[in-house]
C-alpha cells in the first residue's frame, strides 16, 4: 500500500503599522473556500523551508509589487491528519498600499480588511482566532514564542451519543499520542531552523537543544492531556442529559 501523502502549507497575514488592517484574499477556489476570506499562502514546495515558501507565495500572490522585503515571522503551526500549516505574520511600515487592494491573483482577489470589522465578512473559521493571535505577537502582548495547534479526532463518546459508530484511532492529528510525541522529537529541529531562516531576527527559542526538545515534547503531551479532558467533559455531559 502506498504511503499516505503528507501535505505542507504556509499561511501569512500582512498587517499595517498599527495592526488595524490586514491583507487577505477573497477566494474563488478551492470550492469550499469560495467567497470567503483567507490569508495569503499555499503549498510548501520540495526543498523549501516554510519561511522560503512564505516569501515566494506572497510575491506570487501580490504580483511582487511590495517595495522592499517583509520580515515574515512564524508564530504557529496547525496540524491535522495528513497536513500541517505554518502560520506567519509580517508588518508593513506605515500603511498597506491601496494598490494591493483588489488585485486578481487567479484563485481570488486581494482585500485590505479592517480588523475590527472582520466579523462582518465571511472568513474561514480559523482566521477569527489566528489574526488576534498574530496581533498579540506583533504587540508583544503574548510571551509565548510559538504555538502548535493539534486537530484531534472526534471523541468516540460523542459519536455514540448521536447513535453513530465511534471513529477509530483517537489520539492527535489522526495518530496515537505516543506517535505524535515521537514525531515532535524529529520535527523540533525544523521548527528551530524556520526561525533561524528569518535572518537577523533574534532566535526566540532557547538555544539549549535539550530544553527546546523538552518544549516540543511538552506541547505534544499538553495536547494529549487536553484531548483526555475533552473526552471526560463529553462523557459528563452525556450522562447529565440521560439523567
Amino acid at each position: 500500500m502506498a504511503e499516505a501523502k503528507y501535505c505542507r502549507y504556509v499561511l501569512g497575514f500582512c498587517f499595517d503599522d498599527d495592526c488595524e488592517k490586514v491583507l487577505l484574499i477573497e477566494k474563488r477556489r478551492p470550492a469550499w473556500q469560495a467567497g470567503r476570506l483567507n490569508g495569503i499562502g499555499g503549498k510548501i514546495e520540495a526543498g523549501e523551508t516554510p519561511a522560503q515558501a512564505m516569501v515566494r507565495e506572497f510575491a506570487e500572490e501580490t504580483g511582487d509589487t511590495v517595495p522592499g522585503s517583509l520580515d515574515w515571522r512564524p508564530f504557529a503551526r496547525l496540524c491535522g491528519g495528513g497536513w500541517e500549516v505554518w502560520v506567519f505574520y509580517a508588518k508593513m511600515e506605515g500603511w498597506i498600499p491601496r494598490s494591493l487592494d483588489g488585485v486578481d491573483v487567479g484563485e481570488g482577489v486581494t482585500r485590505i480588511v479592517t480588523i475590527s470589522k472582520l466579523n462582518l465578512s465571511p472568513t474561514l473559521p480559523g482566521l477569527r482566532y489566528l489574526i488576534p493571535m498574530a496581533c498579540n505577537h506583533l504587540s508583544k502582548a503574548d510571551r509565548a514564542p510559538f504555538f502548535q495547534i493539534f486537530e484531534s479526532s472526534v471523541p468516540p463518546e460523542l459519536d455514540e451519543a448521536k447513535g453513530e459508530p465511534a471513529q477509530k484511532g483517537g489520539g492527535i492529528c489522526g495518530k496515537p499520542a505516543t506517535q505524535v510525541i515521537h514525531d515532535e522529537r524529529e520535527r523540533y529541529k525544523e521548527l528551530r531552523q524556520a526561525w533561524l531562516d528569518l535572518g537577523g531576527y533574534e532566535d526566540p527559542l532557547n538555544p539549549d537543544e535539550e530544553l527546546q526538545l523538552g518544549l516540543a515534547i511538552e506541547l505534544a503531551e499538553h495536547a494529549v492531556a487536553m484531548d483526555r479532558k475533552r473526552r471526560a467533559s463529553a462523557v459528563r455531559k452525556i450522562r447529565a442529559r440521560r439523567q
